[in-house]
């Protein structure tokens, strides 16, 4: 079966992963492959996706030929899973350079925003108040 996304992520992120666990049991259909980029063998089996790149910014296979990064991954994956009408306006011409603004703030940071609300394998704010 051929996927319409391959959608890497970095596993050692633990807000990336819970949103890989959520859209991998919302994609019904399995539209999506999700592959972590730090994988044993990763980049023998992806020799034109760039490791350190892809550890920088979401990146992803579109209908099996088309590079995309960044938002447009979210964009597509969310979409696959039914999510349209909600990741519609990140790709609106005139928010689309607001919301990849805040993508390469939260991409670059996202280790530590990881950190600062996520706990045990559960990430969310209340995890936050229980490391204060």
């Amino acid at each position: 079966m051929s996927h319409e996304l391959i959608f890497f992520f970095d596993g050692l992120c633990p807000l990336c992963t819970r949103e890989v666990n959520f859209l991998r049991q919302k994609d019904h259909k399995n539209k999506i492959l999700f592959e972590d980029i730090n994988q044993k063998n990763f980049e023998k089996k992806y020799k034109t996706i760039n490791k350190k790149e892809a550890g920088e910014v979401l990146h992803g296979i579109w209908n099996g030929n088309e590079l995309i990064k960044g938002l447009d991954v979210t964009y597509q994956a969310w979409r696959l899973v039914g999510y349209s009408l909600l990741v519609g306006p990140l790709r609106w011409p005139v928010l689309r350079n607001f919301f990849d603004l805040l993508y390469n703030i939260f991409a670059k940071h996202r280790h530590s925003i990881s950190s600062m609300i996520c706990s045990e394998n559960t990430c969310s704010l209340e995890a936050q108040n229980k490391n204060e």
